[in-house]
């Protein structure tokens, strides 16, 4: 955590109180693993449960005079979709470490999404290629992305847009993993990247 500024939020006198957690980790074992990675591992997605602690700045500006108490498709209300207390994932990635399979990399999708959280576990000669089919984008991204007029690239770089941790596995260990887990969803893959492509390839 840190202090962020929230332009719009913090009234004069106001201030913002922020928590810290503190992990250790062996040399070993951190991550990402980027000499293991190869193109062909797959891209385990794991499920947000609404926008968690991103895109509020424009979220606000969208919700501004609308019914918050507005039922969505998925019969929550749009201020309890928005207010969803952040998913952890820390259950999720235990039992697939003591299930004996080896993470190679991990992104959180925060700020910045998928465009810009992905790339950051990934080696320069690989691409993640993700294909948004895999998975139904929630009520709730749906609803702001139709308010805001926002295009495919630009929400998958503004919200998390329903996945909110993102793991590179060994292609055999996917479907394993996914018996394990029941929100888990193999959302691409990683490709050979060519010279000067982009590091995140949307597959609509």
């Amino acid at each position: 955590g840190e202090t962020a500024e929230m332009p719009g939020v913090y009234e004069e006198g106001a201030f913002d109180l922020a928590g810290t957690i503190v992990g250790l980790v062996g040399r070993a074992d951190l991550l990402p693993n980027l000499p293991a990675m190869e193109a062909g591992d797959a891209l385990i997605g794991l499920a947000s449960n609404g926008p968690h602690t991103n895109g509020f700045s424009l979220i606000r500006k969208l919700v501004a005079g609308r019914d918050l108490d507005a039922t969505l498709v998925d019969g929550r209300t749009l201020a309890d979709a928005l207010l969803a207390p952040h998913r952890c994932y820390r259950a999720d990635v235990d039992a697939i470490q003591q299930a004996g399979f080896a993470i190679k990399g991990m992104a959180h999708i925060t700020g910045g999404g998928l465009m810009e959280n992905v790339p950051r576990m990934l080696p320069p000669e690989l691409s993640a290629r993700i294909v948004l089919r895999s998975w139904q984008t929630p009520p709730v991204f749906e609803t702001l992305v139709g308010w805001g007029g926002v295009g495919v690239e630009e929400s998958h770089r503004v919200f998390n847009m329903g996945i909110g941790l993102v793991l590179v596995m060994p292609s055999a260990a996917a479907e394993p993993i996914l018996d394990l887990l029941p929100d888990a969803i193999v959302i691409g893959r990683l490709v050979e990247r060519i010279d000067g492509g982009d590091a995140v390839q949307l597959i609509v």
